[in-house]
């Protein structure tokens, strides 16, 4: 521990009385502002406390924030992707009706009709706005 600043040690080292008064003094001073200052850091820290943790919640809730937009995302490709299958199927029942009601036209059976259906690419077959298959027009036309 440190040796404390008493009138016994300033007489001790020779100091007249006047002398020890104006050092004790002068001590009480420094002290006094020592401690004035440590009361502004510690409130300084606790400042910086709270901002820390606000910060630390902020960045929490960005971090949460970023995984939510990214599992968002990856639900509207999910459901983009499921939009253009189902799109797909709706065109390609679309088209299956379609060429069948061709091939009734043509007098064939349902039932050769659906075993023609079954082998038939249909993937290069586009349908008009009528509904009907434009390959199948331009070689009727």
């Amino acid at each position: 521990m440190a040796a404390s600043l008493s009138r016994k040690f300033l007489a001790g080292l020779g100091l007249s009385p006047e002398q020890q008064d104006a050092v004790v003094e002068q001590h009480q001073a420094v002290l006094s502002d020592v401690k004035a200052e440590l009361e502004e850091l510690r409130a300084a820290q606790t400042d910086i406390n709270a901002v820390q943790k606000q910060l630390d919640e902020a960045n929490k809730a960005a971090k949460s924030s970023s995984v939510y937009k990214s599992e968002l995302e990856d639900l509207r490709a999910e459901f983009d992707a499921y939009k253009q299958k189902q799109r797909a199927a709706e065109t390609l029942g679309a088209k299956k009706a379609a060429y069948t009601d061709l091939l009734r036209q043509a007098g064939i059976s349902d039932k050769r009709a659906a075993s023609i259906v079954k082998i038939t690419d249909f993937d290069d077959m586009e349908m008009d706005e009528d509904g009907k298959l434009e390959l199948i027009v331009k070689i009727l036309a």
